[in-house]
């Protein structure tokens, strides 16, 4: 049985799976349930709020999928310059030689 609400004080409330703030980890992680009374969420197992927790996560999952991109975009996309220096040129097709061949008489 989760702790009492901390904004209504009412003892009923109901585990809750999914947010959209924290997909299915979110909840697990801060043992989130919902007053069946005024319908907030708080931590069932301290019976604290978690609004700070949730700014908490947000923030440090916002971070890390930033880093991910940024090293994605390095990996990926990155200024490939340095490989082929600006003073190399694009080897050419051999040319024919110029002069003629004599002829059978």
């Amino acid at each position: 049985m989760p702790q009492p609400c901390p904004y209504c004080n009412a003892s009923e409330a109901s585990r809750v799976r999914f947010t959209p703030w924290g997909g299915v980890v979110g909840p697990r992680l801060f043992s989130l349930v919902k007053c069946t009374d005024c319908g907030k969420h708080f931590n069932g197992r301290s019976g604290t709020r978690v609004e700070k927790a949730i700014r908490l996560y947000t923030t440090v999952s916002f971070v890390l999928l930033a880093l991910l991109v940024a090293l994605i975009i390095h990996t990926y996309a990155g200024d490939h310059s340095a490989a082929t220096p600006a003073h190399q040129h694009v080897a050419q097709s051999p040319t024919l030689p110029t002069h003629r061949l004599p002829r059978n008489a």
